[in-house]
């Protein structure tokens, strides 16, 4: 599919995501050089970006670079439909049977704080506001 498509085509079609964005899908320029930087980070999907975030957000006086060979969210990161959910991929049940009752419960309340986590980032950093709708999504993420 990536072949025969070109310029903004060819990273629009690769997901919903991307393909409802207004902003121009095309890749930075490359580094001219050499880059004194104190971090850097290879990929600018969820997991780089959002390293980056906290890092920036942590000591505004660190040098972050993200270094992405495409465009933030071409991988994994923009192809899962844009799922964020606190729901595990086994039943709570089970993965007590494999490594404790106190175990599950513990990876159960991480992913329910993550979530909560990226919608408190998502609200502050938001250019637009919807309380209501963000907030009943929340709770449907949170399995409540």
């Amino acid at each position: 599919m990536g072949a025969a498509l070109s310029g903004a085509g060819r990273y629009r079609d690769l997901s919903y995501w991307l393909s409802t964005l207004d902003e121009p899908l095309t890749p930075r320029p490359a580094l001219p050089g050499d880059a004194d930087v104190d971090v850097v980070i290879v990929g600018a999907g969820y997991t780089g970006l959002w390293t980056a975030y906290h890092l920036a957000r942590a000591d505004p006086s660190l040098r972050v670079v993200v270094l992405e060979k495409e465009i933030a969210g071409y991988g994994a990161s923009g192809r899962n439909g844009g799922w964020c959910s606190a729901l595990l991929p086994t039943s709570l049940t089970g993965l007590a049977r494999r490594h404790g009752r106190d175990a599950a419960i513990a990876m159960q309340r991480a992913i329910q704080d993550t979530v909560r986590e990226v919608g408190r980032v998502v609200a502050a950093e938001s250019r637009t506001d919807r309380p209501s709708r963000r907030a009943a999504a929340f709770s449907r993420l949170l399995g409540h």
